[in-house]
């Protein structure tokens, strides 16, 4: 057992410093500060070192996937590694509480996160599926498009050179990534209703790989780089 100074309960709505002192923790979570959710049956997990991006973004010190699949972010255009987050907005937040079997929970600083606590993104067809074929229709569920996929986001302090991890879940699709798979192109898959009902979008200086499913605040955010995507798989092999 270890004592641990604080813990932190989450609200549903918000996340409360509950000011707990000599919590006791199993001696094999030594890495791990643990936050309740709202219903007090679930932990949301959170590394130490954890560092505050802003009011709403935390990452960690630390990954939370052993042996994950790395996805790597493509590097011939240098927007990609400081453009690299988005923002689906509102409506993105009401598709995704309309999609069956995902918890969403918002909080009062803005975050959409599941019962885990990860923030949930929208992230590319070759971050889910590494072989996703070009001609695919981007139908989550097919091809290894699998909602729910947890993911840790590398990235890198502009500054400092120090890495830490962003804890998420991929609840949508991005279409507009043709043909690299991973980063904001503009031009939808062929075959997608993206490119059907939608065609190119110019992506200005959005080369995003990530876009969170929560209203726009990027505070801070542009001092750091995107390093990598680690992935767990739960698609079928």
């Amino acid at each position: 057992m270890m004592i641990v100074e604080s813990i932190t309960q989450g609200q549903g709505s918000g996340i409360k410093d509950l000011g707990i002192h000599l919590a006791m923790m199993p001696q094999n979570e030594f890495d791990w500060l643990g936050v309740i959710p709202a219903d007090s049956s679930k932990w949301y997990f959170r590394g130490t070192g954890q560092v505050d991006i802003n009011s709403w973004l935390t990452a960690n010190s630390q990954s939370s996937i052993s042996n994950g699949r790395i996805v790597t972010i493509p590097d011939n255009d240098s927007l990609n590694f400081q453009n690299w987050y988005a923002f689906e907005g509102s409506y993105g937040v009401t598709q995704l509480k309309n999609k069956a079997g995902l918890t969403v929970i918002e909080n009062e600083d803005g975050s959409v996160v599941n019962e885990d606590g990860r923030y949930w993104v929208a992230v590319s067809p070759k971050v889910f599926n590494p072989d996703y074929p070009d001609n695919g229709k981007i139908w989550a569920g097919y091809d290894g498009l699998e909602l729910g996929t947890e993911l840790d986001i590398k990235i890198m302090n502009e500054k400092t050179g120090e890495m830490s991890y962003i804890y998420a879940i991929a609840g949508d699709i991005k279409a507009h990534t043709y043909d690299n798979g991973v980063v904001q192109t503009g031009q939808p898959y062929p075959n997608s209703w993206n490119a059907r009902h939608e065609g190119y979008v110019d992506p200005g200086y959005d080369r995003s790989s990530i876009e969170f499913i929560r209203t726009s605040d990027s505070t801070n955010m542009n001092q750091y780089s995107i390093v990598e995507i680690m992935v767990k798989d739960k698609r079928s092999k």
